[in-house]
């Protein structure tokens, strides 16, 4: 269906084919948040001058201010990233727009780094956009999702979806030539099946703060062991809770202008995978286990193809 989609070029579904605002709202303020532990700490900050100057290049700075969210606990890490922090806002004369907070009681890894920022200064803002340690956006795409989230008020999460780039090995250039290839294929498909229930990948995505801190806080799982304590694929869950208060969960997938790196080498991919399936196995637990949750995933395919069809002709008869 990607290819399809790809092709015919006319996806009256496509959200960012859709009405767009033009003027934006500047009460409507957006938070740019990039959450680390322990990173490269030149990396981390290269690529958030990268995104602050092409912000600025765009003349709408006003809308949007930076924080970096650390949960670093080496001590040499620690000083480099302050440091790092009050040069890149002495380069860019940032002290205002660019923030810097370590957080000291450090729960629920990732997911806990965002709560603790929803909770104390989520009310000054609308939006959110989430970038990883690796990830680069251009102001342009940026104000994009703004855009859209304006102009689709039904909207809780647009997700962008990251090309990969900046690596220079042989194993990660064969990866970003082959997501390049068919990586607009497989999103296309996915937006097609999905629509506004599709999937938040945890970066280079916008959120909507206030249905955000309403229904996605994330409580730990009960128990012991490693299928208990902190959700690791919280994105999965946020956006599935997203979903399920009533809000869109958007794959905005023909916006240019969204990056991030692949794994260097095999074995940090291997890496990546064995974490991805500590995941499922943890997911798995309210689920009866990863037998029942894998039956799970395989009865909501069949299900999902023999309704989507039936869901697209209701929505086409409801828009004419």
């Amino acid at each position: 269906m990607g290819f399809i989609q790809l092709s015919i070029k006319n996806d009256k579904f496509n959200i960012s084919k859709k009405y767009i605002k033009n003027n934006l709202n500047y009460h409507h303020r957006t938070a740019i948040l990039m959450p680390i532990c322990n990173e490269n700490v030149e990396r981390v900050f290269a690529g958030l001058k990268a995104t602050y100057e092409s912000i600025l290049a765009t003349g709408k700075s006003k809308l949007f201010d930076i924080y970096i969210l650390s949960d670093s606990y080496n001590p040499d890490i620690c000083v480099s990233e302050q440091k790092a922090w009050i040069e890149l806002c002495e380069e860019t004369k940032g002290f205002s727009k660019i923030f810097y907070r370590r957080r000291h009681r450090r729960i629920k890894q990732k997911s806990g780094n965002i709560d603790d920022f929803c909770r104390k200064w989520g009310y000054q803002y609308t939006y959110m956009i989430i970038l990883d340690a690796d990830s680069v956006m251009s102001g342009s795409c940026l104000i994009h999702l703004v855009k859209l989230m304006e102009s689709n008020p039904q909207a809780g999460i647009i997700q962008s979806i990251p090309k990969t780039s900046g690596m220079n090995t042989l194993y990660a250039r064969y990866h970003q030539f082959s997501t390049r290839v068919y990586g607009s294929l497989f999103t296309a498909g996915m937006h097609f099946w999905q629509l506004g229930e599709s999937h938040y990948w945890g970066h280079n995505a916008i959120i909507r703060i206030k249905p955000f801190i309403k229904n996605c806080i994330l409580s730990p799982l009960p128990g012991k062991g490693i299928l208990s304590g902190s959700i690791l694929s919280h994105d999965f869950v946020e956006a599935a809770l997203m979903r399920r208060a009533g809000w869109g969960v958007w794959i905005a997938y023909d916006i240019p202008g969204s990056y991030e790196e692949p794994p260097p080498n095999l074995l940090d991919e291997l890496k990546r995978d064995r974490s991805i399936m500590l995941v499922i196995t943890k997911n798995s637990k309210p689920f009866g286990g990863t037998k029942c949750f894998i039956l799970s995933i395989l009865l909501e395919i069949i299900l999902s193809m023999f309704f989507t069809p039936i869901k697209m002709k209701n929505t086409f008869l409801q828009k004419n």
